[in-house]
């Protein structure tokens, strides 16, 4: 065995080399090779993650075979999020908690998030054998957007058709320019949900996002993705973020039917899934879980007070997004209560 390491105060790195180990395959014992890799980071007081990497190989008999895990700390407002977006029949991870321990060392208690492998896929297509991009950056960005499938059958080209597609639906005021490459309802709800989990730095801005090219259909699905910031600002626009708009959403706020359909998602979605009392029971019923392990953390990134001055506040935001939401729906058909609202919003500590 063979190790080596590196670390400072906010990051460590340790990459262990194992050869010699036993397999049995077809009855007969054969070498094995272990590449391991592990990465901490603890860049702020609030925020640390752990990346670790296995490559395991045999000199015969046996295929190679890898594994990641990543995990950030332990902000249930993630694990909630995917959860509504999955409630409201969009894919989106699953995501569990789990107390780490390397080399037999506690490491603090942290939130697993799925990976967007074929098996996650699976549980949303038929067909697994699509393009899957990630952002940051807009589908406008085609030639960069990052490759999370296989590269050899990528079809970057696509998402330069997708990108005009809907330039062309934002210009003519028409989305059916768009028909071909989006499910229109589909994304409808996406929109509505990234805009009630205040989703900021989604693909309304765009950055943090998955886009996955379903070849049954062959049409484009958005996944959430980087959602460890939502639920802070229930003054949010219906317009989205002012960050910065992508194509798709562009293309939506700029049509008549686009407006239609997004303001039917989030009345079907604040009619349905989104319900005040159910969602703070869930949470309270996730943080009495964890609760003792965030106690016994001894490497949490911030005290107990502060984690629960966090959960009171995520805890109070549903009812007031619910109750802002529905006036914003209202103030599109009355100017005064519209102009009331903007003064409302442009007051947001965000700023956005």
């Amino acid at each position: 065995m063979a190790k080596a390491g590196y670390g400072t105060e906010m990051f460590s790195g340790q990459v262990a080399l194992l050869y010699g180990q036993q397999a049995t395959v077809d009855g007969d014992n054969i070498p094995v090779g272990t590449v391991d890799l592990l990465l901490t980071a603890d860049p702020t007081e609030n925020f640390s993650a752990w990346f670790n990497f296995d490559y395991k190989w045999a000199d015969q008999g046996t295929p190679d075979a890898w594994g990641v895990a990543l995990a950030g700390r332990y902000a249930f407002t993630e694990r909630l999020g995917y959860a509504l977006f999955r409630e409201a029949g969009l894919p989106a991870p699953r995501v569990g908690h789990a107390t780490v321990s390397v080399n037999g060392d506690p490491f603090g208690l942290y939130v697993q998030v799925e990976a967007s492998t074929e098996d996650f896929l699976a549980r949303w297509f038929e067909n697994t054998k699509g393009d899957l991009y990630e952002g940051p950056t807009d589908i406008s960005n085609w030639k960069n957007l990052d490759l999370d499938s296989d590269p050899k059958r990528a079809q970057r080209g696509l998402l330069m058709g997708f990108t005009e597609a809907a330039k062309r639906a934002e210009d003519t005021n028409d989305l059916t320019h768009l028909e071909d490459w989006v499910d229109l309802g589909h994304f409808a709800r996406f929109m509505a949900m990234e805009i009630l989990c205040d989703h900021w730095d989604g693909y309304l801005s765009p950055n943090n996002y998955r886009v996955y090219r379903n070849p049954t259909d062959r049409k484009f699905y958005f996944i959430p993705h980087g959602a460890d910031q939502l639920f802070r600002n229930s003054n949010n626009s219906l317009f989205g973020s002012s960050r910065g708009r992508s194509a798709v959403v562009a293309a939506f706020r700029s049509t008549d039917e686009g407006n239609l359909l997004l303001e039917e998602a989030i009345n079907y979605l604040l009619g349905t899934i989104w319900n005040p009392e159910k969602i703070q029971a869930r949470i309270m019923q996730d943080y009495e879980r964890i609760r003792p392990h965030i106690v016994a953390d001894a490497k949490r990134p911030y005290d107990l007070f502060e984690v629960e001055e966090r959960l009171q506040a995520t805890l109070s935001f549903f009812g007031k997004a619910e109750r802002l939401k529905r006036w914003q729906l209202m103030a599109l058909d009355d100017r005064e209560l519209e102009d009331r609202l903007s003064r409302l919003i442009s007051r947001s500590r965000w700023g956005r």
